[in-house]
């Protein structure tokens, strides 16, 4: 099967930097600050007059003006192919490959995937299941500016997408970029991403071990999504899903349904998918299945 996000972004598997994989997929263009004037109109003559907002500018794109964002006057810009430099170390000794490269939202999300090797082997009923480690990184040109790690375990044979775990504050690693030093922090950021991966592996073994009947997961959807007017129809769903699973009849299977089953709902709008309404969705879900744990 392709690896996840093969429909979009450019592979850049062959890159052996990052400045590089950003100049394979086309997005080493160059960012620059401009002053944003708003149109102030005076009432004694029905005229306006161009005012200078001051301590706020626009990031634009050098080569079309296309505003990406807004930024204190005071913003250190960063480009492109330099951003995710901090990763460059890791990568040449082994620990992370890059996959691909692209935007979201009109240029304005800078992203980068990679993966970790060695996946996460998983037995069940006699079987053996392969989950992918993939890690999405993004970046935005804007006051906001930062560099966020999404965890994005994927299995092999489909490309479902098992991102539940450790996405909430704590695992969305957010530095500032106001300067070069401060990019340093990432690796910090990816070391307890590292971390938070070898959790999911040991929680993803539990799961797969632990039973689930169809009267435990439907007192599960219930729980999770039984205030809201779609409630029988997510049911339905759900279980369609949860009956055609290789993890069949676990609490694995219910997890790998609901994932499914969120990311069908948000179809074609791939920056929810991936790293923002659809981990969260999970999450909310996830944390009802504790007694399984």
């Amino acid at each position: 099967m392709p690896e996840p996000f093969h429909h979009v972004g450019k592979y850049v598997g062959s890159a052996t930097t990052t400045r590089q994989a950003i100049e394979m997929a086309g997005l080493d263009w160059k960012t620059e600050k401009a002053p944003i004037e708003v149109a102030v109109p005076l009432a004694e003559n029905g005229l306006t007059v161009n005012q200078n907002l001051g301590e706020m500018e626009a990031v634009v794109r050098s080569s079309d003006r296309k505003i990406l964002g807004v930024v204190n006057s005071n913003y250190h810009l960063f480009q492109n192919d330099n951003v995710f430099q901090f990763l460059d170390n890791i990568i040449a000794k082994g620990y992370l490959r890059m996959v691909r490269a692209g935007t979201f939202r009109e240029d304005k999300i800078l992203w980068l995937m990679l993966e970790q090797p060695q996946p996460v082997l998983l037995k069940h009923d006699e079987c053996e299941h392969t989950i992918r480690k993939y890690l999405l990184v993004t970046m935005t040109h804007d006051r906001n500016s930062s560099v966020t790690f999404h965890l994005l375990p994927t299995r092999e044979d489909d490309s479902a997408l098992l991102n539940f775990l450790g996405l909430g504050p704590e695992a969305k690693l957010v530095h500032k970029v106001h300067d070069t030093r401060e990019l340093r922090r990432g690796l910090d950021a990816y070391v307890h991403t590292a971390t938070k991966y070898a959790e999911l592996s040991r929680l993803l073994a539990v799961l797969a071990e632990n039973r689930a009947t169809p009267s435990r997961v439907e007192k599960w959807i219930k729980a999770v999504w039984g205030d809201q007017e779609d409630y029988k129809a997510r049911m339905t769903e759900v279980f369609k899903l949860f009956r055609k699973e290789r993890f069949e009849g676990s609490a694995l299977a219910v997890v790998a349904a609901m994932c499914q089953h969120v990311d069908s709902r948000l179809e074609g709008h791939e920056v929810e998918q991936w790293a923002g309404e659809g981990p969260k969705s999970k999450q909310h879900a996830f944390l009802h299945l504790t007694d399984w744990i």
